[in-house]
């Protein structure tokens, strides 16, 4: 008797249920704010300068103005290594700072630092088309050039 109601109350529990399509049509209507579309917009990459002495380890720094309203946040990776670069800043701009330390062993080489920009919200991926700054590393890591940004 006691397995029967086991076996019962274990079949009551397991069984499906049926669903229900009522939250798909539902005729609420949205009143009282405006609406409006939102594209998070690429960066604009304003300068990219070239430090270091003549013969010293050279560092590419890539600016770009951000945006304010709403806050995005910034990503920068190596197109060619996959490799994340820190954002810097606060404020109006935002840099990245990209030396040929580790990529010393490379002549001629160029490199495209990817910039994207992103709305920061819970469950989304809200990005923007990126931008590209091609960054060109000649003399072993001791000479450098900022190409043509995209």
């Amino acid at each position: 008797m006691r397995r029967a109601i086991v076996a019962a109350a274990a079949t009551l529990l397991l069984a499906p249920v049926a669903g229900s399509w009522a939250a798909w049509s539902d005729t609420a209507q949205l009143t009282g704010g405006t609406t409006t579309a939102y594209a998070v917009p690429k960066p604009v990459i304003g300068s990219c300068v070239v430090t270091g002495g003549a013969l010293a380890q050279k560092t590419a720094t890539i600016t770009w103005p951000a945006v304010a309203t709403p806050p995005l946040t910034y990503t920068a990776t190596l197109v060619e290594t996959g490799q994340t670069v820190s954002v810097s800043g606060t404020g109006a701009t935002r840099t990245v700072a990209f030396s040929a330390g580790l990529l010393s062993t490379v002549l001629n080489q160029t490199y495209h630092v990817r910039i994207v920009a992103a709305l920061p919200a819970p469950g989304t991926s809200w990005i923007s088309t990126h931008a590209e700054q091609p960054v060109t590393i000649t003399l072993l890591g001791v000479g450098m050039t900022c190409g043509t940004a995209t």
